[in-house]
């Protein structure tokens, strides 16, 4: 299922604002580089096309796991669909994130994390 969250909505543990069926949604994967998802929905007339905005999240399944989010970076309106391009939502932090000398000990791998990315987006 491919839901969409609207770029003021962080609460990906429940369901999105709406659920997508696009007619295509591509994601290309490269192991040693990004991965890259191209989203094409129609123009249909309830509206749901108008939620595929910049900076909104898309949820949809890869072989990785069946609940992966990705960031809308650039979006393109046509006469009869819009497509989207997205990113992994990881990569909103790229930019920011610099660990400076942490050593979780005697932790297990959740909380390890979590002291490893205090104090980041």
């Amino acid at each position: 299922m491919i839901q969409i969250y609207s770029p003021d909505n962080t609460n990906f543990i429940e369901n999105g604002n709406s659920v997508l069926e696009p007619s295509i949604c591509d994601l290309d994967m490269d192991l040693y580089g990004g991965w890259n998802m191209e989203l094409e929905y129609p123009i249909d007339d309830e509206g749901k096309y108008k939620q595929i905005v910049e900076e909104a999240v898309i949820s949809a399944p890869t072989p990785v796991g069946e609940k992966q989010l990705f960031r809308i970076y650039e979006k393109n309106l046509e006469e009869d669909r819009v497509t989207a391009f997205a990113r992994p939502i990881f990569m909103d932090s790229s930019d920011e994130v610099f660990l400076i000398d942490k050593r979780p000990t005697n932790v297990n791998g959740k909380a390890a994390l979590d002291i490893m990315t205090q104090g980041t987006g």
